[in-house]
């Protein structure tokens, strides 16, 4: 009996870093001075104050204070409280259009190393490529539904799920990738030579591996055994 290839499964995160801002029907790319504020910290900023140093994670008070020096300053700076339940229905709006591509759907948050939660999709396709013709045709179908939106997104594309979303971080344009077919050496690759700080949602993890590496730098001044026990020490204090 015929067997089918395994097929690899093709996951597209749908990041959204200024979703809080822009449920609020307000674009990323605005110049009026707007913040969304998340336990005192700002979770989202238009282009008018990162232009002046505003940016993801700074204590509101901070923000308010740079803005107010800035050189920059035209009119007043808006700040609103981030509403999660704006944001999940914005989430769902588009999730359920989304349902014309792929059944495979997730909601994914994780917090960022400026304890900020970050938001977005993930996509799985590789059961939907023969619907669309080919990867390709599907990744601009997708595409068009988001700039309808007209919402900021980062995607990220790799064969596991906690890949593509470290790759969401890594490129740079709002443009998906014009591809037949996903080369999985390329994406692991990738994923490689991303900087260690990506793996923020990982805090203990990254921990462990600093310590291990600072270890391992002492290693012609501490015996091997010392440094093992150091390590395990210090470990239990993080995990």
């Amino acid at each position: 009996m015929a067997t089918n290839a395994h097929v690899h499964a093709i996951w597209l995160p749908l990041r959204l870093p200024a979703l809080a801002l822009e449920c609020l029907g307000i674009y990323a790319s605005s110049d009026q001075a707007v913040m969304v504020i998340d336990k005192q910290l700002v979770c989202a900023a238009t282009q008018a104050l990162q232009a002046v140093g505003v940016h993801i994670g700074m204590p509101v008070n901070t923000a308010q204070l740079i803005y107010d020096e800035s050189k920059h300053k035209d009119g007043e700076c808006y700040s609103y409280e981030r509403g999660p339940q704006r944001e999940a229905k914005t989430l769902k709006k588009i999730s359920d259009e989304l349902y014309s591509f792929t059944p495979y759907i997730n909601t994914h948050r994780v917090n960022t190393s400026d304890n900020i939660q970050a938001c977005g999709l993930q996509l799985e396709l590789s059961r939907c490529i023969h619907l669309f013709k080919g990867l390709k045709p599907l990744l601009q179908n997708i595409a068009t539904l988001m700039e309808s939106y007209k919402i900021h997104f980062h995607y990220g594309l790799s064969h596991t799920p906690s890949g593509s979303w470290l790759l969401s971080y890594h490129e740079n344009t709002q443009a998906l990738p014009e591809t037949q077919r996903l080369d999985i050496q390329q994406s692991i690759q990738n994923i490689h030579a991303l900087p260690i700080n990506y793996l923020h949602q990982h805090q203990n993890q990254l921990e462990a591996l600093r310590i291990l590496a600072t270890l391992l730098n002492n290693l012609k001044r501490i015996p091997l055994p010392a440094c093992a026990n150091v390590f395990v020490m210090k470990l239990s204090m993080i995990c």
